[in-house]
């Protein structure tokens, strides 16, 4: 009953002064279907001599009167409220207020007090108390702040309505960067909790919710804000692009709230800053020249500045071919990339021992692409068929006849199928000469797999009483598996011993010197499995 004594003293000190009349001090109430409600109510009446207090409480319905709660009778009421009223306030203190429990729709109406001061008088209070009930709460409500500033603490109050101290509601918040919660208050009719949180620009925009879950009830409902901070300026970037003639385009951007209203440029030349009088969003400033020219922005609005970092200027051919580029050679294929980073218009020629393509094309043998993002041109070339080259050249030139740039691209291998090829030759004895491979290890392999077969099949030691016991002889499967086509390769055909039972004591040792991690690309024992296949190659 906390809370109703903190009800009680503020309408006493409402009521709180001598009169010589009667007087009755109380509001209008809202509440829950199924929740109770308690009504505070405080009177007074003129001073004299009694014996008791007495009250009542009833309503209209249509002409008639109807009790809904009698201090001296608790029997001597409407059906429909027995058990439900109850006059909680003490009359002889002049606290007149009444609780309803179980709240029903109906039970929306007026509803006026009636007092019985024994030995004096009585009175009724010809001013009622509205009581509505609702079906569904009010979602809560949300108060802010007039003005969010960065920096500066703020505090967001979420109420909810509460009329029955028995219940009250729970209040809770979603989660938000550096915040923290305060207790619950509970006043007259409403429960509230404050937000506090320290506002930076990550807050704004961010929605904010409360939720109020009523337990007896059940009902759940929630209100939401979006938060609006202001903050100054940052992610102050200046962007380049290709002007008109021999002129580049700087573009200022920043992030602001309140916006950005004022936007300065500076100059960075051999070490030197110099102010622009140039004060606009964009700007257009030349080539530069032999020298190193830098530009930079400062980004106002009306919380404070932001910088951005300083842009070079390229010269005024304004284009370069990035040291990444390169060449990388595949087992059929060989991919050049030509990294161009300009603020022009350029054409990219590559040149090849058997003759040039142009920017963009394909024939079935090479194909170029290029692809442009702001200033960075990707330029790739795919040469298909396994050729070998010594060096590729990419070169570039502008539409007004200026001086075009070359780089002569290195070609570097994957670190895989080239040399692994190579090594697989090597290891196997292998001679390659105009699509016809000489094969002059196949007695010696042939030898050892017929030896490994019989030292295999033949039980030795205890594998003989196991043999016996399982009643099963050892068997093997050989399948043909024809590998992938290999540029100007002979095609061999790969024979897969596989072992159907347990290897003997001294295990199937016999396997292809090709090591399963080398990751060959388009490997020619794809299905070979390593820890028990045996190999041999057939022309």
């Amino acid at each position: 009953m906390g809370r109703m004594a903190v009800v009680l003293i503020t309408l006493r000190l409402l009521s709180d002064v001598a009169t010589e009349e009667w007087t009755m001090t109380t509001s209008d109430r809202k509440a829950i279907s199924g929740s109770c409600v308690v009504i505070p109510c405080i009177f007074d009446f003129p001073s004299h001599t009694y014996k008791a207090v007495h009250g009542a409480w009833f309503k209209y319905w249509y002409s008639w009167k109807y009790t809904i709660a009698y201090s001296k009778d608790p029997n001597y009421r409407m059906s429909t409220f027995v058990g439900r009223t109850d006059i909680i306030g003490d009359l002889e203190q002049k606290d007149c207020s009444l609780k309803i429990d179980n709240l029903r729709p109906e039970d929306s109406d007026n509803y006026y007090f009636y007092v019985d001061v024994e030995g004096f008088d009585d009175h009724t209070f010809t001013k009622p108390i509205q009581l509505q009930v609702l079906d569904v709460p009010d979602r809560p409500k949300m108060l802010l702040p007039g003005d969010i500033q960065e920096g500066t603490l703020a505090h967001i109050i979420c109420k909810a309505l509460h009329t029955c101290p028995d219940n009250p509601p729970k209040l809770t918040w979603s989660q938000l960067l550096s915040s923290s919660v305060s207790d619950t208050i509970e006043s007259v009719d409403e429960i509230s909790t404050v937000l506090t949180f320290n506002p930076s620009y990550r807050h704004h925009n961010q929605i904010v919710h409360c939720t109020c879950v009523y337990p007896q009830t059940n009902h759940r409902v929630f209100n939401s804000v979006t938060l609006s901070v202001k903050y100054s300026p940052r992610n102050t970037s200046v962007r380049m692009t290709t002007g008109k003639g021999k002129t580049i385009s700087l573009s200022c951007s920043s992030d602001g709230n309140p916006a950005v209203h004022r936007f300065n440029w500076f100059k960075i030349s051999e070490g030197n800053v110099s102010n622009l009088t140039l004060s606009g969003q964009t700007i257009t400033v030349p080539y530069g020249l032999e020298v190193e020219i830098s530009y930079y922005c400062v980004a106002t609005n009306s919380l404070g500045s932001s910088q951005s970092l300083p842009v070079q200027i390229p010269t005024e051919y304004g284009a370069v071919i990035l040291p990444e580029s390169k060449c990388t050679q595949y087992q059929t294929y060989i991919i050049c990339l030509c990294l161009v980073q300009t603020n022009s218009t350029v054409n990219v020629t590559w040149a090849l021992p058997d003759g040039s393509i142009g920017e963009t094309g394909s024939d079935g043998i090479y194909e170029a692409q290029s692809v442009t993002n702001s200033s960075l041109m990707t330029n790739t070339l795919t040469i298909r068929g396994g050729k070998l080259f010594d060096g590729i050249n990419c070169t570039i030139a502008d539409d007004e006849g200026g001086r075009p740039l070359q780089r002569l691209l290195e070609i570097q291998s994957d670190g895989r199928s080239v040399g692994m090829r190579w090594e697989l030759i090597q290891k196997y004895g292998l001679v390659a000469a105009g699509g016809a491979v000489l094969l002059i290890t196949s007695p010696l392999l042939i030898y050892f797999i017929v030896k490994a077969r019989k030292r295999r099949d033949k039980p030795q030691g205890n594998e003989i009483k196991q043999t016996q016991k399982a009643n099963s002889t050892t068997k093997s499967e050989l399948t043909s598996v024809r590998p992938k086509q290999t540029e100007k390769c002979v095609e061999a055909f790969v024979t897969r011993a596989k072992v159907n039972q347990r290897k003997d004591d001294e295990g199937l040792e016999m396997k292809s010197n090709f090591h399963p991690n080398s990751n060959l690309e388009g490997n020619l024992y794809e299905n070979y499995q390593w820890d028990q296949d045996l190999v041999y190659t057939n022309i």
